[in-house]
């Protein structure tokens, strides 16, 4: 757990010395059958220069795999004060489920 924790702070400093702002790390969720690794990673988007006075852009990704529902990634992103969220899912049933509870869910983001 150590070394993981090494390298993501590395692979955020490689980040930062080219110019971006990035964070990554895991969140460790525990449940009673055990412990559940969510790995997060934070970063403000890169901008146009153009476009530097505009609106800032900031995008959160969350990546899990949890029993029964597989590999699941999620992105949020922040433009000025307007969020966007989008799910991947590996297998076609979890697929379904998000589909089916959609309205749910995009209530309680809301």
């Amino acid at each position: 757990m150590l070394a993981r924790i090494q390298s993501q702070q590395l692979q955020s400093l490689q980040t930062e010395q080219q110019g971006r702002h990035v964070w990554m790390m895991e969140l460790p969720v525990k449940h009673d059958q055990g412990v559940d690794l969510f790995d997060l990673r934070i970063q403000r988007d890169h901008q146009n220069r153009e476009h530097a006075e505009q609106e800032k852009s900031w995008s959160m990704t969350l990546a899990f795999d949890l029993e029964g529902l597989g590999p699941i990634r999620v992105k949020v992103n922040l433009v000025g004060e307007a969020i966007s969220a989008n799910f991947w899912t590996e297998l076609p049933a979890t697929r379904r489920l998000f589909h089916e509870h959609i309205e749910h869910l995009r209530s309680h983001l809301n």
